[in-house]
């Protein structure tokens, strides 16, 4: 218990006071425990008009109510998996960004995609073209030369096709190809262009569109091209043609282009053989 201070004794000679305070008494209240004591928090912190704040609805928070534990780091050997499964995607994408700019820029990939639409191709690869920069015009001209040089009898412009001209004007044959040659040597040697497109193999089926004569064997005294099929006496898999300069017995005498040690710029005479896979074509004589 707790008394009020009490009033100071009345002194010898002074007055009595009236109505003297009589000693109050205040109750003690025993402490209260902080844990029966929810813990509790109102909802604004000013008071309502009135300074009443007996209508605020109270805000639990429970104890159990934690920030969930991060994740655990990954384990070595999980990261270099991850490591390699993505530098292998890497070399996929790559691999595929490669072989897409080949199958755009070469000649080879032209022909290769032209086999399967040859119209669609023709007018993509003219879109493509016009388009490309000029890094881009000179990366696929070294492909291109480089592509013929090592594929005898190529011919990028036919697209793979065979097509017959009126033969007025010669058509636009790759510098250094035996296919150039043939056709330049044979118009010297007769007047006569060739009229038809095509790589090297294709002209035994040329000559035969076109209406000239053809055989196994040359016809003597007229001046002929002798036709090699792919692999044939060691030709390309394009084959290879070349002009006929003289016969003996079975062994012909030839001049090419880009056959052997001459490459693509010098002429070469070569004797090759009648056998399987060996054609000759010639323009039939003027009467």
């Amino acid at each position: 218990m707790f008394f009020a201070k009490r009033p100071a004794a009345q002194q010898p000679g002074e007055p009595e006071k009236a109505n003297a305070a009589a000693p109050l008494m205040i109750p003690s209240t025993p402490p209260i425990s902080p844990s029966t004591m929810p813990l509790r928090i109102t909802s604004g912190l000013t008071n309502p008009a009135g300074g009443n704040t007996t209508n605020r609805v109270p805000i639990v928070i429970k104890s159990e109510l934690k920030r969930s534990a991060p994740l655990p780091p990954r384990s070595r050997e999980a990261r270099r998996k991850h490591s390699k499964r993505l530098w292998i995607l890497g070399m996929l994408v790559l691999f595929a960004t490669i072989a897409a700019t080949l199958l755009i820029s070469t000649p080879q990939g032209q022909e290769l995609s032209a086999k399967f639409t040859p119209g669609q191709m023709s007018n993509t690869s003219s879109m493509i073209t016009r388009q490309q920069g000029n890094n881009a015009a000179q990366v696929a001209a070294l492909a291109t030369t480089t592509y013929m040089y090592q594929n005898d009898g190529y011919d990028p412009y036919s697209h793979g096709q065979v097509n017959v001209s009126s033969g007025t004007s010669s058509l636009p044959w790759p510098y250094g190809q035996c296919t150039y040659w043939a056709n330049y040597e044979y118009h010297q040697k007769t007047g006569y262009w060739v009229q038809w497109t095509g790589n090297a193999d294709q002209w035994f089926l040329g000559a035969q569109m076109a209406g000239w004569d053809y055989a196994q064997t040359p016809p003597p005294g007229v001046p002929s091209i002798i036709v090699l099929m792919p692999y044939v006496q060691g030709a390309g898999w394009l084959g290879h043609v070349a002009v006929v300069e003289s016969q003996t017995g079975n062994v012909v005498h030839t001049s090419n282009m880009n056959w052997g040690y001459g490459g693509n710029t010098h002429v070469e005479y070569v004797d090759f053989t009648i056998g399987a896979g060996v054609y000759f074509v010639w323009h039939k004589p003027a009467n």
